[in-house]
């Protein structure tokens, strides 16, 4: 399947930092959202990265734009952070706020656009091109007899008689 072209201006977001140290963001981390601040920019693998910390420590996260993303983990959401804009969030983190989900539009929300090319997650890093980040895990699995699923390489061995114990003498 063919890689689609990001848009220009997506693509810009994606290449150079968009928030400044000790600016005040909104961020999701595995599923909850959070308030903190950028404690400085990376790039790790190949991709621009932020450390942002919050009332519960410090999160390495990507950029969420117009629905591309280059983190599955966590992202700093780009269009609500600017829209409530960094002195308001100061003020709420100061409070110890967290954000309910009203704070990010459903259209942030929705859905994340993922472009699927060979059963890999796929999203945008640099130049106009999506680039594969995050590879699948190549661990195989096989069924046993029993139904059940595994990883291991030999699934049927026979079970030891006397499970490594000498034998008694009688």
């Amino acid at each position: 399947m063919k890689k689609p072209i990001v848009p220009k201006l997506v693509a810009s977001k994606f290449k150079r930092a968009q928030f400044k140290k000790n600016e005040y963001v909104i961020i999701r981390w595995l599923g909850e959202y959070f308030y903190g601040y950028v404690k400085r920019t990376e790039i790790i693998g190949g991709t621009l990265s932020y450390w942002v910390e919050t009332l519960n420590g410090p999160y390495p996260v990507g950029l969420k734009f117009k629905g591309f993303q280059n983190s599955k983990w966590g992202n700093i959401y780009f269009e609500p952070t600017k829209a409530l804009g960094s002195d308001e969030i100061k003020k709420r983190y100061g409070r110890r706020e967290k954000p309910n989900t009203s704070t990010i539009s459903k259209q942030q929300r929705a859905g994340t656009r993922k472009v699927a090319s060979d059963a890999n997650d796929v999203t945008p890093v640099s130049g106009n091109t999506i680039n594969d980040v995050h590879p699948p895990n190549k661990a195989s699995s096989r069924k046993t007899k029993s139904g059940q699923r595994t990883s291991r390489k030999v699934v049927d061995t026979p079970k030891p008689t006397n499970r490594g114990r000498k034998a008694k003498k009688g």
